[in-house]
């Protein structure tokens, strides 16, 4: 039979048990190791072999939105394709407004055809970048990031609901 003061407790335990799971999540996440040691930001997708990269002042690979200088994307023997300035990316950034349609910060050529990189807000303000482009079957890929923050898998983009228009 059931007293008042056992819902209190299941609930209790119920809520202890979701933060838990919750914790264990993001260790789990946090401690699964790069698949790419090069700092690149596309660690899993595939854009035939080519890899985008936030740069330091000194044209290192960093991961820190800090030391962020500009954008460099390099094929698979390391060769420059595309770069593009901090300068442009503040720009960019100065326009970018939750629910608006994304920004093109720049467009160049991969490997396998054009690449975009586009900006937008989430519903903090915070901003994020998509970059767009194509793997060695000419197939369309495009990632989402914060800052210089590394991503695993492309996003589904039979899912995608609309493509940032090009200007």
């Amino acid at each position: 039979m059931f007293t008042q003061n056992s819902r209190p407790h299941r609930a209790l335990i119920v809520v202890i048990g979701i933060v838990a799971a919750l914790v264990l999540g993001a260790v789990a996440v946090a401690a699964t190791p790069l698949v790419n040691s090069d700092k690149r930001i596309n660690q899993v997708s595939d854009f035939g072999g080519d890899a985008l990269y936030c740069m330091d002042a000194s044209n290192n690979p960093t991961n820190d939105s800090k030391t962020f200088d500009h954008f460099r994307l390099l094929n698979e023997n390391g060769v420059e394709l595309w770069t593009l300035s901090r300068a442009d990316v503040e720009h960019g950034l100065g326009s970018v407004r939750f629910g608006w349609k994304p920004v093109l910060l720049g467009t160049g050529k991969g490997t396998f055809g054009v690449i975009n990189l586009y900006a937008n807000a989430a519903q903090d303000g915070t901003p994020y970048f998509i970059f767009t482009g194509f793997d060695d079957h000419y197939k369309p890929n495009i990632i989402t990031f914060y800052g210089c923050s590394p991503v695993g898998t492309a996003i589904d983009t039979s899912a995608a609901t609309e493509e940032p228009a090009t200007t």
